[in-house]
């Protein structure tokens, strides 16, 4: 079962914690990992052979929403989005809303509508064809990942080895 509560790290909770926004800077020790996008994402049959939309087109489809923990601030949602687009009109209002994104790509996955969705989440079953963006248009989070990290966790060779991984992984993103 997913959760957006913050473990403890300092009482052993969780030797690491990955999470989205400032809120892991209330951990002793944590590192900025990257800072991700949104991207629109459906399965390919929603897209009746076009291989992409113009923004109202997308808009048209039925939209699958994420609503995040207020914690987490204001994530980019369809409105943004349309906004960054100089779309005049406002959205509707998403057919379904999910609190974890995993569920919401599931349901594009299913065929019931677009995810706007974190790039990195999208990234395996769009490199498969699972999923297509019907529209290129990214649009960045306000805040980047974090790992935070509980320091006698390191002391086990594999927490050592794990910790440099996520660390070069990182890397590898922002370049």
């Amino acid at each position: 079962m997913g959760t957006d509560a913050e473990p403890d790290l300092s009482r052993g909770d969780a030797d690491f914690r990955i999470t989205y926004g400032s809120q892991a800077l209330k951990h002793e020790h944590s590192l900025q990992l990257h800072t991700d996008s949104v991207l629109a994402a459906c399965a390919p049959g929603l897209l009746n052979g076009k291989s992409s939309l113009a923004p109202a087109q997308v808009l048209a489809l039925p939209l699958i929403g994420i609503e995040w923990e207020k914690d987490y601030g204001a994530i980019p949602g369809w409105e943004a989005w349309a906004q960054s687009l100089k779309i005049p009109a406002k959205p509707a209002r998403p057919v379904l809303d999910f609190s974890q994104a995993g569920a919401a790509i599931d349901a594009a996955l299913a065929g019931h509508g677009v995810v706007l969705a974190q790039s990195a989440m999208l990234k395996a079953d769009l490199d498969s064809g699972r999923l297509v963006a019907p529209l290129e248009h990214r649009l960045p989070l306000p805040e980047p990942y974090y790992l935070a990290w509980n320091p006698s966790s390191l002391y086990s060779q594999f927490a050592k080895e794990l910790h440099q991984w996520l660390q070069q992984i990182s890397q590898s993103i922002s370049t």
